[in-house]
């Protein structure tokens, strides 16, 4: 989270501006929670991560 405005792909500019809008502490509980979502609907669909897939239903979903 604290090095999220060096790197530029979907999840760092999120974060990014997350820790801009509600502080680090929040930002940090929001980041946990997304990816553990994005880990479960992985598992649940047996599927490999692909950082750069992108889908709208997928994208507002996680």
């Amino acid at each position: 989270v604290t090095h999220a405005h060096k790197k530029d792909d979907d999840l760092n500019r999120w974060v990014s501006a997350l820790r801009e809008r509600i502080g680090i502490n929040k930002t940090i509980v929001a980041t946990a929670h997304r990816l553990a979502r994005l880990m479960w609907i992985l598992l649940q669909k047996n599927e490999p991560y692909q950082p750069q897939y992108t889908q709208s239903g997928a994208a507002q979903c996680i």
